[in-house]
């Protein structure tokens, strides 16, 4: 058979698979050599040979393991954002059908209202200080309703009238009779447990009526006349740091839950 030559590239080829066996063979006995003391000497009493070459594998699984669960935390809290940041709401459907979503922010465990869409045809709303409660005015019945953060309803609207002499009028048939007629519109909170709106109470049947401020006690359920607060034009403005504004024929006043006006 014919020699390879020293200058040939299969030569070379041939020496440098040569070291590569030698190489390996030599670290092979390094590793069984050690592996031999190791055990005699009892250090390696629950350990076998096979776990120090898999060594290296079983630590490129845990750090993969690693790796996923960082991703899935990543996805987990990606999706608690996404939760926080969806429209939340209570769905409300008015005494005259209109259905509106009663929305509230939620922070911390605590939530808020924070405004209600969908009110149309001069309904309007109104949220107390700690955003626990919403008024909804509808204004095509005229009535006033309270709602809490569970979706609870607390009809608040003041559903007959009685006269000094004990004669009742009720809403319905006062509204009926007298197209037009203001009852109970443009509700607010004047505090937690005070609640004020407008109405032509306690007059009806003739031109030209006044409309006044009433105020209704949560508590007592006590409905109140405020006979310094009338005017042609009424409208329950904002809560200032003594009461609530109101504009009464272009004129401010200040309106107390007690009843006062300056």
């Amino acid at each position: 058979m014919r020699r390879t030559s020293i200058f040939s590239s299969e030569y070379e080829k041939k020496k440098r698979r040569k070291r590569r066996r030698i190489a390996i063979v030599v670290t092979l006995v390094l590793l069984i050599a050690a592996g031999g003391a190791l055990y005699g000497s009892g250090k390696l009493n629950n350990v076998s040979l096979k776990n120090i070459f898999t060594f290296k594998k079983n630590d490129s699984d845990s750090k993969t393991s690693t790796i996923v669960k960082k991703e899935e935390a990543k996805k987990e809290e990606a999706k608690e954002t996404k939760a926080e940041n969806e429209t939340k709401y209570i769905d409300v459907t008015l005494s005259s059908g209109t259905k509106v979503k009663a929305v509230y922010a939620e922070e911390n465990g605590t939530k808020k209202f924070t405004l209600v869409e969908g009110l149309s045809d001069g309904s309007t709303f109104d949220i107390n200080k700690s955003g626990s409660q919403v008024i909804i005015n509808d204004a095509s019945s005229q009535e006033i309703k309270i709602y809490n953060l569970n979706g609870e309803e607390k009809n608040i609207t003041k559903a007959n009238y009685v006269t000094k002499s004990g004669q009742s009028f009720s809403k319905d048939t006062i509204m009926k009779q007298y197209p037009g007629y203001i009852w109970g519109l443009n509700a607010k909170f004047l505090d937690d447990t005070h609640v004020v709106y407008i109405s032509q109470l306690p007059w009806f049947g003739k031109a030209d009526l006044d409309t006044y401020v009433w105020i209704m006690d949560l508590n007592s359920g006590v409905y109140q006349t405020v006979w310094a607060a009338k005017g042609k034009a009424v409208k329950i403005e904002t809560l200032n740091d003594k009461g609530i504004t109101v504009d009464i024929d272009g004129s401010k006043k200040t309106v107390t839950s007690d009843g006062n006006v300056f």
